[in-house]
């Protein structure tokens, strides 16, 4: 009985920390600048090093953990609710509802390298963004 529930606890830890999201792919960034930045993504941010480099470093300090414990009463400011980032975008639209799959960072003006780290919270659900100073 006590492997069971040693088993158990392990797994539930194990589960927790498998619903944080710290990697995005190549393409995924990609896709998420070209939304953003629209027609002028190339000018602006791939033939740009340095921005293309910010942005970058940008997507490796953050990440989305899906957190059960949440205290509902704790305040954590709201992501969607930040202004949207669409100067180059006019087309581009607030989040209604948050969904993982197509979530993406760039969308909103947010802090990109606080000084310490800075904690939102994903619309109405359990997940938190946190977003890191550099390393």
């Amino acid at each position: 009985m006590q492997k069971k529930y040693i088993f158990l606890t392990f797994f539930l830890i194990l589960l927790q920390f498998s619903f944080s999201q710290a990697n995005y792919s190549e393409s995924q960034i990609r896709g998420f600048i070209e939304e953003v930045y629209a027609s002028q993504s190339e000018d602006l941010v791939f033939q740009n090093p340095e921005r293309h480099k910010v942005i970058n470093m940008f997507f490796s300090n953050i990440n989305i953990e899906l957190r059960n414990d949440i205290d509902i009463n704790k305040k954590f400011d709201n992501y969607l609710d930040l202004p949207l980032n669409n100067k180059y975008n006019p087309q581009l639209q607030k989040d209604n509802i948050f969904s993982i799959q197509s979530f993406n960072p760039l969308k909103y003006k947010a802090p990109m390298f606080p000084q310490k780290s800075k904690i939102y919270r994903l619309g109405n659900t359990q997940y938190l963004l946190i977003i890191n100073p550099l390393k």
